[in-house]
């Protein structure tokens, strides 16, 4: 199996796991919202059930002395003028469930007996505690809309990262590699001020400010630090990734950063002992008198060549050879 082959078998893999991941939230959603639809149901015929214990008074023969009979309580008075909505209590095809005053005013016009007002009472406050506990559709909706959003930032999350961890594989030079931090630095949303502001909360005063953050975004060259502030650096970059996502990316952008420093100073840990070696070569030029032509010549283009491999990194008269980012 080619690369490419290997690329989309991993994408296929992460997005079918964010699927299932997200088809698992949006399953419980689905169950919240069968459970409210129970709720209203039940709501529904406890307060239908209420109305019928009302209307076992008879209160619509009693409906009158809401308009003659001032001994009753003041709040009674309010409903004289509107007896329909009184009607209300007792009408058993009504569903929603009235102020608790209206079946107050009720009991209070039909004088019903002690009994019957805790009976209508214990009724009235099941039938409460149901419409409260299915008062929720706006929340019911809010959480499948929350377990949809979840789903496709998951699959939008470990699809950048596989793009990211393709995207590594091609960098080969410092200045790409700080591209690609600028590149998470863009995606995640974060200006020099806010990485800034995230990073002092990690690290305190060891922190870079804004400004050296600056810099760093717009050299060409990975910022003189150690191998603690890089890793913190690229952990606050990855920070809006899953956990696994974020531990697997930064892995990967260590180990080329690691890389890259020892490219860097890959010439420097070479020139000493080729400078011994051209030292070496010298003295025995120097002291070749007698020697053969050729063993004159041989010494010649050794050290000419140690020269220039020391000064370039490539051998005498050898073009150095172009790296591609891409």
């Amino acid at each position: 199996m080619n690369a490419g082959a290997l690329a989309a078998s991993a994408s296929m893999m992460v997005t079918t796991t964010a699927f299932r991941e997200g088809a698992e939230q949006l399953q419980a959603a689905a169950a919240l919202e069968e459970r409210m639809v129970a709720l209203q149901r039940q709501a529904t015929a406890l307060t239908q059930s209420l109305h019928r214990e009302i209307g076992k008074l008879n209160p619509e023969q009693e409906l009158w002395r809401a308009d003659t009979s001032p001994d009753l309580d003041d709040y009674v008075n309010e409903f004289a003028a509107e007896p329909g909505i009184l009607r209300l209590a007792w009408d058993e095809d009504r569903t929603v469930l009235l102020s608790r005053k209206v079946y107050a005013t009720v009991l209070d016009l039909v004088d019903a007996p002690i009994s019957a007002r805790r009976a209508v009472w214990r009724k009235y406050n099941e039938a409460e505690q149901a419409v409260q506990m299915s008062r929720a559709p706006v929340a019911v909706d809010q959480e499948v809309r929350r377990a949809q959003f979840v789903l496709r930032a998951k699959v939008l999350a470990r699809r950048a990262a596989q793009f990211t961890a393709d995207v590594l594989q091609g960098i080969h030079s410092e200045q790409a590699f700080i591209g690609q931090l600028k590149v998470l630095k863009d995606r995640a949303g974060l200006s020099n001020r806010t990485l800034a502001a995230r990073l002092h909360d990690r690290a305190g005063k060891d922190a870079p400010a804004a400004s050296t953050l600056g810099d760093w975004f717009t050299g060409d060259r990975l910022p003189p630090v150690g191998e603690p502030v890089m890793r913190m650096l690229i952990e606050t970059l990855l920070d809006h990734l899953d956990g696994d996502l974020d531990a697997e990316l930064l892995d990967r952008h260590m180990h080329l950063w690691r890389a890259l420093i020892a490219q860097r100073h890959a010439p420097d840990l070479l020139a000493s002992p080729l400078r011994d070696a051209v030292e070496r070569l010298t003295w025995l030029q120097e002291n070749a008198t007698g020697r053969s032509e050729n063993y004159q010549e041989g010494l010649n283009v050794a050290i000419s060549t140690l020269k220039s491999f020391i000064v370039t990194g490539t051998p005498a008269g050898q073009k150095p050879k172009k790296t591609s980012d891409n």
